[in-house]
């Protein structure tokens, strides 16, 4: 269930950021804060 949180985060940094390793590394990011 988590994994779909963190797929669904990191295509919406994707969008942002367009750069596939930056949105990885963004979505760890949020769920480790969390």
């Amino acid at each position: 269930m988590l994994q779909l949180y963190i797929s669904k985060m990191k295509a919406f940094a994707w969008k942002l950021l367009h750069s596939e390793e930056d949105a990885e590394d963004i979505a760890q990011d949020i769920f480790v804060k969390l």
